[in-house]
């Protein structure tokens, strides 16, 4: 699991350099001051938590070599009550992690999966329409509606417009 979380880490790291050194475009022509900015900032704040990460995992595998050494009841119950403490907190930190990612993503890239996540929900809703499922459709369209709205919030919480871009 260490090894695998580690290469995982590093993979990220790498792709996450990777983004920032090629630039990205944006939708308004050349790589825009301020999401340069923000992508800088993802960028640190993922090092950030990839190094706390690694600090976490490295004390888990000190607790679980001491637990192997003197395996009593106590100890057992100290090394169980420690080992999810700090699987709970690497779960936070991959959370931020993923967070950190999306800011990095362009809006439009994320556009573009939303509308194609909600164009199959309007097919079916259209398809609900026509068959005078109307129940059915207004549940469809309901949802969409909350798609949307968890979408615009999504954007807005990273900083993007969460309408169409400008041209």
């Amino acid at each position: 699991m260490k090894q695998h979380l580690r290469s995982s880490v590093v993979a990220l790291v790498v792709i996450v350099a990777a983004l920032v050194a090629f630039g990205q475009q944006s939708e308004r022509g050349p790589l825009a001051p301020q999401f340069l900015q923000r992508q800088t900032r993802a960028v640190e704040t993922i090092l950030e938590q990839a190094g706390k990460m690694k600090t976490d995992l490295d004390e888990m595998f000190k607790l679980g070599e001491s637990f192997a050494r003197h395996p009593s009841k106590e100890e057992g119950f100290n090394f169980r009550k420690e080992w999810g403490k700090t699987l709970e907190e690497l779960q936070e930190k991959r959370e931020v992690i993923e967070q950190q990612v999306l800011k990095l993503t362009p809006p439009s890239q994320l556009r573009a999966e939303h509308r194609e996540s909600i164009a199959e929900l309007q097919a079916i809703q259209a398809l609900a329409t026509t068959e005078k499922a109307e129940k059915t459709g207004k549940h469809i369209e309901e949802l969409i509606a909350n798609r949307n709205k968890e979408f615009g919030e999504t954007m807005k919480k990273l900083g993007f417009p969460a309408g169409r871009p400008r041209r």
